[in-house]
């Protein structure tokens, strides 16, 4: 496990379908970054890594990095099974997992508890509606 984070490991993508992937992942980071960052104005890039988690997680976001840059690793092998089970594109698995880990990068950033629920509506009302639901955020 890498620093107590859930990983197994961290890994670097080889294969050819990784490639493709990870080409996405690429994809749809410049686009949250140029859609939804600004908007939040909380933080103006995020970093994402390929790991293993220790569970069927597809994704992790790495408590405490948003002082540097908001990281997350995004497990591709999980990402790919999930999509399979579900009958949807890997665009939307990737997509709605990165949006959920910023939904916990918004959470550490603000000093709130981590909250999976939470998280998981941030994700889902901006991947539907392209706007920002941050119930969690007690004003």
């Amino acid at each position: 496990m890498v620093g107590g984070w859930g990983l197994d490991f961290v890994y670097t993508l080889t294969n050819k379908n990784d490639k493709i992937l990870t080409q996405l992942v690429k994809d749809i980071k410049r686009n949250l970054k140029k859609e939804l960052l600004p908007k939040l104005k909380m933080f103006n890039d995020f970093k994402i890594l390929f790991g293993k988690t220790t569970s069927k997680g597809l994704g992790l976001y790495i408590g405490g990095s948003y002082i540097w840059k908001p990281t997350m690793v995004l497990d591709l092998k999980n990402i790919m099974a999930s999509a399979d089970e579900y009958c949807v594109d890997d665009e939307v698995v990737i997509t709605s997992t990165i949006l959920h880990e910023l939904g916990h990068a918004i959470q550490d950033t603000l000093h709130l508890p981590f909250n999976e629920d939470e998280a998981e509506n941030f994700a889902e009302e901006y991947y539907k509606n392209k706007k920002i639901k941050l119930d969690f955020i007690k004003i």
